[in-house]
């Protein structure tokens, strides 16, 4: 309570001259109109305690001094206190040093005001028979109090005042808030009263704020406009109708630098002690944002937002996106979304949590800094509601991607009710030269089931070319089709699980995807989990498409906890080995021969030495089986079989025979891509 009291004073006791004024200077008058001093002689005079609606001054002492008839009259004014607690101001030990001079036209007295822990403040007090003129100067700063006789306002000029000055007045109304730099003038009228009138124009440059929790802060900012508060010992309503330019703000988690042209800002609030209203805010950034709020606020023990209504509008979303959304946007992993069209928003929140949501999109085209995703030309409307039916929603656009994936036209109904989003009918796409069906799509949010978000949808996959989704990848052209049907995908806390699995039609065989989860899919470094199951590919177009030599036979087996993080293999348990009841013929090629024996750092073993595999161009083979479980940036490598010497990895049949033995159980991931990238290109391999 002390350091909070000292705290006040440090700011406050800079503004102490204008109440002390008033009282001094007509007691001054008072005084100076009937008295006359011998020399050396002093006059001293306790007044009684005065009392305002904003404050009170006890008892103040006032002593006039003559030490000759040439001299002016000094005048020294003290009092215990001076206390304006409805503006939270406070002083101890205020004292008044002036120089008395007297004429027929007024009465004037030019001096020092100060405080204990205050430095002096130049103070000119000037008294007429129509008026009573105070000036203030402080630093460069200067404040000028003009009071007419008969008049019941008081006019206030204020130059260059450091914004500081106004904390305990700001305290009082909102204690976690604290000014930091930045000056104002101003222009004001100031009506005293049981309730206090201030009206006028402010004009503030390089104004800086912030909150004890970081969550509303502001720094540069510009201000300009009018401003009409009424105050009461319970309820301060502030009008305020002007623009601000330039600086920055943030009301987590929105973050906005501002442009350089000024933006209009209008407030109609109410601030009581149990709660803050406001009535009306109004902001208006030409065409890239205007908005309009109301809101209901109660800042007690704990803080809660009753009400808030919004609606916002932009007809240039080039622009609001990096100014308004971006910083929204970055917690979702979209920061940097380009943005073009134009868009209408209106949001009602109950009791701290949403109740309806509309959205109106107009030819709205955007695109991933990350290429993750892009849609072009997106129309139509989205509206929820947490209780009852909200209207029909719809969505269309032309066309779109994802991770490069292009996507044709599409639509998509849409249905909301009891807090949740539903599709309303299957929804169809083109892609990959295939049929892309969003067979189910709901939505609640994470207030409404009691929990965490519960997102699902269900997808079905018809025909989809690998080849091009080969090309996307980077991989090799190897034919074949992808189809599959994931009845229920659910997301929370970040992961995207799929039920269900997708089955890969290709090399006249099958590839079978069950357990697969994507966690943060358009977020940093995003991490894909599956299982594989391959069943009786044919090796012929297999090998051909990766250049691996060239193999007849089948391939079957298992890839099991397959772990990508940003698309990059960090761990899996993989089984590869020919079928042992195909009917098809078991051919390797010398080129698989070398290339089989540079993945397990192998020699050539059963029978045949190395100089003999040029003079046949295949052998033939009883089976082929290679293993390897990475972890850690390390595969351990296995095959057929193992023993003291190594593994084998092809096993001869026939003559002539060959086999393949490898030796190296535990290789680098990054050599081992080193050296199937060279078998592909048909380099010699190097085993060290």
């Amino acid at each position: 309570m002390v350091s909070s009291m000292r705290k006040k004073n440090k700011f406050g006791k800079r503004c102490i001259g204008v109440c002390w004024g008033v009282t001094v200077a007509v007691l001054v008058s008072a005084l100076a109109s009937t008295t006359t001093f011998a020399q050396d002689r002093s006059v001293r005079v306790r007044a009684s305690t005065a009392v305002t609606p904003v404050g009170s001054l006890p008892a103040p002492v006032i002593r006039l001094l003559e030490k000759g008839r040439s001299t002016p009259v000094s005048v020294d004014a003290c009092a215990g206190q001076l206390a304006l607690d409805a503006w939270g101001y406070r002083f101890d030990s205020p004292r008044l040093r002036c120089a008395l001079a007297m004429s027929d036209e007024e009465t004037r007295c030019r001096g020092r005001l100060s405080a204990n822990g205050s430095g002096d403040v130049l103070i000119d007090i000037r008294s007429t028979s129509s008026a009573l003129a105070i000036t203030l100067d402080r630093e460069g700063t200067q404040i000028n109090l003009d009071v007419p006789a008969k008049a019941a306002d008081l006019p206030v000029r204020i130059a260059a005042m450091p914004v500081q000055w106004l904390q305990p007045a700001i305290s009082t109304l909102w204690p976690a808030a604290h000014f930091g730099a930045g000056k104002l003038d101003a222009q004001l009228r100031v009506h005293p009263g049981d309730e206090v009138v201030i009206t006028g124009s402010l004009h503030g440059v390089g104004l800086s704020l912030d909150t004890d929790d970081g969550r509303i802060a502001a720094a540069g900012m510009g201000v300009t406009g009018d401003i009409d508060l009424h105050a009461k010992a319970s309820r301060t309503a502030i009008r305020w109708n002007g623009r601000l330019q330039g600086g920055e703000w943030l009301l987590d988690p929105l973050y906005v630098a501002m442009p350089p042209r000024p933006v209009a800002l209008t407030i109609d609030a109410v601030i009581e002690p149990a709660q803050w209203r406001i009535e009306r805010l109004a902001w208006g950034d030409a065409d890239v944002l205007s908005l309009e709020a109301s809101a209901l606020y109660r800042p007690g023990m704990v803080p809660s937002l009753a009400m808030l209504d919004v609606a916002l509008s932009s007809s240039d979303l080039t622009d609001a996106g990096p100014r308004y959304l971006d910083s929204v946007l970055a917690l979702a992993g979209l920061s940097g979304l380009e943005l073009q069209g134009g868009a209408d928003f209106r949001v009602e929140l109950r009791d701290g949590l949403p109740d309806s949501m509309d959205l109106l999109l107009r030819n709205v085209s955007s695109a991933d800094a990350r290429q993750r995703f892009e849609v072009a030309s997106l129309d139509g409307n989205l509206h929820w509601r947490q209780r009852g039916e909200a209207p029909a929603s719809q969505l269309r656009f032309d066309a779109g991607g994802i991770y490069g994936v292009a996507l044709g036209r599409g639509q998509m109904a849409l249905a909301s009710g009891n807090g949740e989003f539903r599709l309303a009918s299957p929804a169809r796409v083109q892609a990959l030269g295939g049929v892309l069906q969003l067979a189910k799509l709901l939505w609640k949010p994470a207030f409404v089931t009691g929990s965490t978000a519960q997102f699902e949808l269900g997808l079905d996959m018809r025909s989809l070319d690998i080849d091009r989704l080969g090309k996307l990848l980077g991989w090799p052209s190897f034919g074949g089709t992808l189809s599959g049907s994931m009845p229920s995908a659910r997301y929370a806390d970040g992961v995207m699980r799929f039920d269900g699995g997708l089955d890969m039609d290709m090399f006249d065989g099958r590839v079978r995807i069950d357990s697969l989860s994507v966690e943060r899919p358009f977020g940093v470094a995003p991490t894909l989990a599956a299982d594989l199951r391959l069943a009786d590919l044919d090796l012929v177009p297999l090998t051909r498409s990766f250049g691996f030599g060239e193999i007849s036979g089948r391939l079957e087996g298992h890839v099991n906890g397959l772990r990508l993080v940003d698309w990059a293999p960090v761990a899996f348990d993989a089984d590869l080995h020919t079928s042992t009841t195909s009917r098809d013929k078991r051919r390797i090629s010398q080129r698989a021969v070398n290339d089989l024996s540079s993945v397990g750092g192998s020699g050539i073993a059963g029978g045949l030495q190395a100089r003999m595999l040029k003079v046949f161009d295949t052998f033939g083979y009883s089976r082929i089986g290679l293993k390897c479980r990475l972890e850690n940036n390390v595969c351990h490598m296995g095959g057929l079989d193992s023993s003291a010497t190594g593994y084998t990895i092809v096993e001869g049949s026939g003559l002539p025979r060959v086999s393949v033995i490898g030796h190296q159980r535990e290789v680098d991931w990054p050599v081992l891509l080193k050296r199937l990238e060279a078998a592909a290109d048909g380099q010699v391999p190097q085993v060290q």
